[in-house]
């Protein structure tokens, strides 16, 4: 601060520590700007990482997986490249291209010349595969030093860490692998810290769990989160939690989350996040955290905040600074979305995890369990020193309350801080005990919740979202929006059930009804309207409504028709397409689980029809990787010519005739039902998925025919349900609660197919 006030007189004072004055005087640097008016040229902080995490990674590297022979690497890898749509390679498997079987070669030539091919294929691949490929490499790649030199430089290298027990088990009872000269037992012991030295990344499979389907299902969630890449599609997975108007996190109070599964799903809804209070947990070492990480990842979808919270910020954590860092590096290894970081740890420990987050976004978090912070100017202070200079992604302030002017005064400082804070983290400002519930309330951003099966409170004064919501609306926070389907007819529409199942889910007081009507003035008159949230589109006003909306999306343009209008809050209207995302989520699903094409056949889709819907379908066929193996029939040939030269498809001719060196993976028939279209019976051979778009009937002729076949199906009210999900989540900026309304949608449609036999 001194060298400061020397700079206001002499020019161009560098000083090399600007976080000396966290501890006393946080927002001193904005202070000097602001009210001095000197000039600051402020550098990006850096330092020297002793993590993994911090290496250089974009949405589309390369991903290495590292682990013991046995771990499962190849078959998780495979899903995973399906899942982000990236290539895949095992590096034995090209090795045995170039010199054969790997038993072979080990037991003409021994381990040390299979090792020395081994490094050379190794580089070789890796130097020609460094974006958008997933890699497998094999379990002893890691005694070889050359190659842990290049694995520490890789961007992503995730150790599939097995159960040593589990491994072992396979492995001596598998005859087609080489033997190891040793128990596998001895081979993990020697190798375990070159796996964790290599890699910045771990994947952490159960004791015991032998269920490959859901440990890959668990595999691909966490590539996504390590990749980072925010596919339009994956709305859910991009939500960002303190940008939306409301936002809640449960905090977990369970000694074991085993003791949570049965009732996890009920005390979920209406979650942003879950928290998993680590200092909460009957242990803390490494292996059974990991194991509780695993586990709210095989029974939950929601984003994990990871806590270590100390005695001393209200917490039952009574470890070591370094044993508290440790574990907050341990979580960033696990791929956790989001770690709450305590400002009152060591300068040296907030710095490391700060500069090696890798994906996981950083609550700075102050609390202060005895106290209400001081002053105004005090509170003020906090919320810079949790900013720590913009590094973080969520600033989180939390006092104590003797009267209800604290929880006031916190709110007021929040609100004037928020403007001076670099970087515009989100903010989470609450006052603990019975008189700051006031803070919980006016929170938006990751409110910190209860839910009353859980038994305990994570801290006083906590409460559940329905109280909260019910606070909101007493006092005249919430704001009831109204939400339309725009169109003709639209009488048995599924859309107002599905969209009101969500918003009572997730505590809006907004209302969604059916508009019938083919007037696009009528649509302009309420769109217009104050109260208006947004809407659905369906025929005959797709075309017809987006010269009148502010803007619209590339998808929208692309496909030529608006089905959403998002309104925002400066009032902009917005148009947007969502049913080529109703196409491209099942399908995106079932791909990820066929089998490896191994037939040499070029794998095709097939699109029937060639209206709107067909547009949405090609538009989908394309994000999923098929582009120019996208083939269009029509019954009108020339419309099918049309629409192949707009989206640089291909015009298939004639259904009668098998196409050759090719194999048909997906169909998408986008014709009515009433047409009564069936497929030849070469389509089907191949037991490809059909997709039909049709709503009504349940059962179409094509459907019929694929059930016959052992064919994977997609029916229209699928489609339905998935383009409205994700109008739910444009619209609301949360994640949708997908089980209850898929539960409700299909009920309702089940009633309905069947008053209609």
């Amino acid at each position: 601060m001194s060298f400061a006030v020397f700079g206001s007189v002499v020019r161009d004072v560098i000083i090399t520590d600007k976080q000396c004055v966290d501890k006393t005087y946080p927002s001193f640097w904005d202070d000097i700007r602001r009210y001095l008016g000197l000039q600051l040229d402020s550098q990006v902080y850096k330092i020297k990482d002793s993590s993994k995490a911090a290496r250089e990674v974009s949405s589309n590297s390369t991903i290495v997986i590292i682990g013991m022979r046995g771990a499962g690497k190849t078959g998780l890898g495979q899903h995973l490249a399906k899942v982000l749509g990236f290539r895949f390679a095992d590096n034995d498997h090209l090795f045995e291209k170039q010199f054969g079987s790997v038993k072979t070669f080990i037991d003409t030539k021994g381990w040390k010349a299979f090792r020395k091919a081994e490094l050379e294929s190794f580089r070789q691949h890796v130097k020609e595969k460094p974006t958008e490929w997933v890699f497998a490499l094999g379990g002893g790649i890691v005694e070889t030093e050359g190659a842990r030199e290049i694995l520490k430089t890789l961007p992503i290298v995730v150790e599939v860490r097995r159960d040593i027990s589990d491994v072992e088990r396979y492995l001596l009872s598998d005859a087609s692998r080489p033997k190891f000269a040793e128990l596998p037992s001895a081979v993990w012991q020697r190798r375990k810290q070159f796996y964790q030295d290599c890699s910045n990344f771990e994947f952490f499979i159960r004791r015991g769990d032998t269920n490959w389907l859901e440990i890959q299902k668990d595999f691909g969630k966490y590539g996504r989160h390590l990749r980072g890449f925010k596919h339009p599609a994956d709305l859910g997975s991009t939500i960002e939690l303190g940008t939306h108007e409301k936002s809640y996190f449960l905090s977990l109070t369970c000694r074991d989350v085993n003791e949570c599964v049965p009732i996890l799903e009920k005390i979920s809804r209406g979650i942003d996040a879950l928290e998993l209070r680590v200092d909460l947990l009957q242990s803390t070492e490494d292996e059974f955290i990991k194991s509780q990480i695993a586990i709210l990842r095989r029974y939950s979808s929601l984003p994990i905040i990871f806590t270590v919270r100390s005695t001393s910020q209200g917490g039952s954590f009574a470890g070591t600074d370094q044993r508290a860092h440790e574990l907050n590096r341990l979580a960033i290894r696990l791929g956790v979305e989001f770690l709450d970081l305590e400002s009152q740890w060591s300068e040296y420990s907030r710095n490391e995890i700060l500069s090696s987050r890798g994906r996981s976004k950083i609550i700075v978090s102050h609390h202060s369990p005895k106290d209400n912070g001081g002053s105004a100017e005090d509170l003020r202070q906090l919320f810079h020193l949790c900013s720590q200079n913009g590094r973080a992604d969520i600033v989180k302030v939390v006092v104590s309350a003797s009267s209800p002017k604290d929880a006031i005064r916190m709110i007021t400082v929040a609100n004037s801080v928020r403007s001076e804070l670099p970087n515009n983290p989100g903010i989470i400002s609450l006052v603990m005990g019975n008189h700051g519930k006031l803070s919980r309330v006016m929170n938006r951003t990751l409110t910190p919740v209860t839910h009353p099966l859980l038994g305990r409170i994570a801290a006083p004064g906590q409460m559940s979202v329905s109280d909260i919501e019910n606070a909101r609306t007493t006092l005249g926070l919430t704001q009831k929006r109204k939400f339309v389907i725009f169109g003709s007819p639209v009488r048995l529409s599924p859309s107002p059930n599905l969209h009101n199942t969500g918003f009572k889910h997730l505590h809006y007081s907004h209302h969604y009804e059916p508009h019938d009507t083919d007037d696009i003035n009528e649509v302009i008159k309420v769109i217009r309207q104050a109260d208006f949230g947004g809407a659905s589109v369906t025929i005959p006003l797709k075309e017809k409504v987006g010269e009148h909306l502010d803007e619209l999306t590339n998808s929208a343009k692309r496909i030529g028709a608006v089905n959403t209008i998002i309104k925002k809050r400066s009032g902009k209207l917005i148009g947007d397409n969502t049913d080529w995302i109703g196409i491209y989520r099942p399908l995106k699903s079932l791909l990820s689980e066929r089998p490896v094409n191994e037939s040499g056949k070029e794998e095709i889709s097939i699109i029937i029809g060639a209206g709107g819907t067909a547009r949405a379908a090609i538009y989908a066929l394309q994000q999923l990787g098929f582009s120019e193996r996208i083939l269009i029939w029509n019954r009108t040939k020339s419309r099918a010519q049309t629409l192949s030269r707009q989206f640089s498809c291909r015009h298939l001719s004639s259904l009668n005739s098998p196409l050759r060196n090719q194999r048909v993976a997906i169909v998408v028939s986008t014709v009515p039902g009433s047409a009564n279209f069936e497929a030849p019976e070469w389509i089907l051979q191949d037991n490809p998925i059909i997709f039909d778009v049709a709503y009504l009937p349940a059962t179409t002729r094509l459907s019929a025919q694929a059930s016959k076949h052992n064919c994977r199906t997609v029916r229209g009210i699928d489609m339905i349900i998935e383009q409205g999900l994700a109008q739910f989540e444009l619209w609301t900026g949360r994640i949708a609660p997908a089980d209850v309304i898929r539960q409700s949608v299909l009920r309702k449609y089940s009633q309905l197919t069947t008053s209609r036999l």
